[in-house]
């Protein structure tokens, strides 16, 4: 007899809820309020809000005073390279890497 091999996704539920939810709201014009969303996701209604509440949390989201929900352009994160350099795709100013550079080398020991 031979064996059928499973072949196993290791997927993560939630987030692909919550990649469904970014897609939709990347496809508005406008924005979506949660029963929307709800009701085109066919997530449950508990789950929606908190995604929803966690990319508003992380900025990805915004809420307007209607309760509805839209995407929102995030700034690139601005990094500096180990010796104190800008990265060159933030346009960071070398000088203010420089500085966080500085700060960060500083080590705090408290007994």
């Amino acid at each position: 007899m031979a064996k059928t091999k499973i072949k196993r996704l290791y997927l993560m539920p939630i987030l692909s809820k919550a990649l469904d939810v970014i897609e939709l709201l990347e496809g508005e014009s406008g924005s979506v309020n949660l029963e929307d969303i709800y009701q085109r996701t066919r997530i449950s209604k508990t789950s929606v809000y908190r995604i929803l509440k966690t990319f508003q949390h992380r900025g990805y989201v915004a809420q307007n005073q209607s309760c509805e929900y839209r995407l929102v352009s995030r700034p690139k994160r601005l990094r500096c390279n180990a010796d104190g350099s800008s990265v060159l795709d933030s346009q960071k100013p070398a000088a203010l890497c420089r500085v966080e550079f500085q700060e960060r080398s500083k080590v705090c020991v408290s007994e």
